[in-house]
């Protein structure tokens, strides 16, 4: 009998729970499609009674596949934009930063990780944190994370709860959190509530595979606990946020003041990507469009070679002996079968393969790759395969820009996913990070560049014209500034090293109209990959100098 939650934040998780129960038991089968299989129990015991072979044409895995290279290859990149003339250069600074971080937490192979699993069930989560003032970025298994099945928002901001349950070792909780150690020592199985274990995962299988071997300890007898890490939002609006293991507080308590953190009161932790949603708002992958199909291809692709392989024989009563033994000869590819004298010759038997059935179901197996494909939009030509109508390379590029244009929901998701996962690391950056941080970043020339934080960065004074008038008031570069700086976050394309970090800045400047043309030309030109450069700024130069004594370009200007 399931027994009622033990505190409040155990109740906000058991609706979550049953809300999404149907919705998390049909996403294992998405992830089952993936990995091949694709039989139903029922089916198979029809296909051993036929004597056929449960072939498997996995069509799922090689779209979700080719739309995962698609979107991560084209990703955005993100870059702070100052909204103020002279941000660029802070800016840029804490761009470099970003990027550092991104680096050393890994985080483009968790994010392609957490992509990967939107595509195949509708949802991927990251979870971004801080350990040691440092900021690191996971990729969580679907199966761990809760959410309010109340929530709308496109990476679920809107949520009153986000909540991930996990697995960990008795001992290592005991250390984690000392002082509830006695309290985790008595901790039983029976108190995890009435959804434990609801939902396959990994933890799942091993715990069954290995519950009854020798040597080994599982939860079953009481070496791994279960852990919840709740955030959610209170009457004031922020967002709070405690841990517990059933009944037991290890962080917080239930009426409590449980802060979160965190400086910005506005922060999940946990960041979903969701490819689509259902009209009841549960997440979509790509799979759940295509599953039926696959099954059906599957089953057409079995029946043709049974069919390809097998023999037709119709007889008259008494043509034949043993009706097993012709079944099992016909079955044979050095056959020899017996027949009572004077069948053949009479023509009371007839052996016969099905020629007209494999040709229609052949036919069925193309039309139903076509049609897979036509759902996903991964047509031939983003396969890398010439399509069969295609009649020059111009068509070829049409029907493969064709082919992505369908996934552009995917693509504005994903670059959601990545704008949010920017700001709460930047967020984060600037309430956690010492003063002596430097950024490392790769320069063009293949040597590292270094930028120093929380000095004091000089200032200049520029008309509007671009001409230097002076020195400005310092200011200092402080990584704290990060929570007040005013910037946007712009998608950019790659880009590895500082020239071209400089280079998409001072393009989004100048598009918005701070930078005067006679300052931002120069700074464009200077950033360009060129070997030869200075004719082209001794140039504009000139140009912006005769423009600006009212001469003509080329010619020196008049004397004043």
């Amino acid at each position: 009998m399931p027994r009622n939650p033990e505190h409040r934040f155990e109740s906000m998780t058991q609706q979550a729970v049953e809300y999404q129960r149907p919705w998390r038991n049909g996403n294992t089968r998405n992830y089952e499609f993936y990995d091949g299989v694709q039989w139903s129990a029922d089916d198979l015991l029809v296909l051993e009674d036929r004597g056929q072979h449960p072939t498997v044409i996995n069509m799922c895995r090689a779209q979700i596949d080719m739309i995962a290279a698609i979107q991560i290859e084209s990703a955005a990149d993100m870059i702070m934009v100052g909204r103020a003339q002279g941000d660029e250069d802070q800016a840029g600074d804490f761009t470099a930063l970003l990027r550092q971080v991104e680096d050393e937490s890994r985080f483009r192979f968790h994010r392609n990780l957490a992509f990967m699993d939107g595509l195949k069930g509708g949802v991927g989560w990251m979870h971004v944190g801080v350990k040691d003032k440092k900021v690191w970025v996971r990729r969580r298994p679907w199966q761990e994370i809760l959410w309010d099945p109340y929530s709308v928002g496109p990476v679920m901001e809107d949520a009153a709860f986000q909540a991930r349950q996990y697995w960990m070792d008795r001992e290592m909780a005991m250390k984690q959190w000392p002082n509830k150690k006695s309290e985790l020592e008595e901790l039983d199985t029976d108190d995890y509530g009435p959804h434990q274990d609801d939902f396959d995962s990994q933890e799942k299988d091993v715990q069954s595979a290995l519950a009854n071997k020798p040597m080994i300890t599982l939860a079953n007898n009481g070496r791994r606990i279960r852990i919840t890490e709740h955030w959610y939002r209170e009457d004031d609006g922020d967002i709070h946020r405690v841990v517990y293991a059933g009944p037991i507080f290890l962080e917080g308590s239930e009426d409590g003041k449980n802060l979160s953190p965190f400086d910005n009161k506005d922060i999940y932790p946990f960041i979903p990507f969701v490819a689509f949603r259902d009209r009841h708002g549960n997440p979509m992958g790509v799979i759940a469009f295509i599953i039926s199909l696959q099954e059906l291809l599957n089953k057409v692709n079995s029946k043709y070679l049974h069919t390809l392989s097998s023999y037709t024989a119709i007889f008259e009563e008494g043509s034949i002996d043993n009706i097993d033994e012709l079944r099992h000869q016909l079955a044979q590819p050095d056959s020899a079968i017996r027949v009572n004298d004077g069948a053949l010759r009479d023509k009371r038997i007839t052996i016969e393969k099905q020629a007209s059935e494999l040709v229609h179901l052949r036919d069925m197996i193309q039309l139903y790759i076509q049609m897979i494909q036509r759902v996903t939009g991964v047509n031939d030509s983003l396969l890398g395969f010439g399509s069969t109508n295609a009649r020059s390379a111009l068509q070829e590029s049409a029907r493969s820009a064709q082919g992505t244009a369908m996934q552009t929901s995917i693509m504005d998701h994903f670059g959601l996913t990545n704008q949010r996962i920017s700001e709460v690391m930047i967020s984060l950056i600037g309430q956690f990070y010492s003063e002596e941080t430097q950024a490392r970043i790769l320069g063009t020339d293949g040597q590292t560049e270094f930028r120093q934080f929380n000095d004091m960065q000089q200032t200049a004074m520029i008309d509007e014209f671009g001409n230097f008038l002076g020195e400005g008031t310092p200011r200092q570069k402080s990584i704290k500034d990060i929570l007040r700086f005013d910037v946007i976050f712009k998608r950019v394309t790659p880009f590895t090293s500082i020239r071209e970090h400089q280079l998409a800045m001072i393009v989004e400047v100048v598009k918005a109209g701070v930078l005067p043309p006679q300052v931002a030309g120069p700074l464009i030109v200077e950033n360009l990959d060129l070997p030869n450069k200075e004719p082209i700024l001794q140039a504009l130069s000139e140009f912006y100098a005769a423009a600006a004594g009212g001469g003509t370009p080329g010619q020196a200007a008049p004397p004043m």
